[in-house]
């Protein structure tokens, strides 16, 4: 009976670690909405600035839509929209940890 135990515990273990994405080769792509994100909003904001708090999809929409209406910003809609996606994604009550 031990022996099975361990023989079942030790196939659990091998699926785990060998089924991972690393071991099967598979990597994480970045976000090209992210990489937009970090390069259009840090002209104007610091990153701890841009990522602080999670926020409602209303509350980020509002403030997206702010920020582009500003004569400075150089974002155009296609771009707003991506960033958007991203700040949705990101920084929105899903991604808030305990939300």
């Amino acid at each position: 009976m031990k022996k099975m135990v361990v023989i079942v515990l030790g196939l659990c273990f091998s699926c785990v670690v060998f089924g991972s994405p690393v071991f099967a080769g598979e990597t994480k792509k970045e976000d090209p909405n992210k990489a937009l994100f970090e390069k259009k909003c840090s002209q104007c904001h610091a990153a701890s600035k841009i990522n602080e708090g999670h926020r409602s999809k209303a509350d980020l929409k509002k403030v997206l839509d702010r920020m582009t209406s500003k004569p400075a910003c150089n974002i155009n809609a296609a771009e707003a929209k991506q960033i958007e996606m991203y700040m949705i994604g990101d920084m929105g009550p899903a991604a808030a940890p305990g939300l």
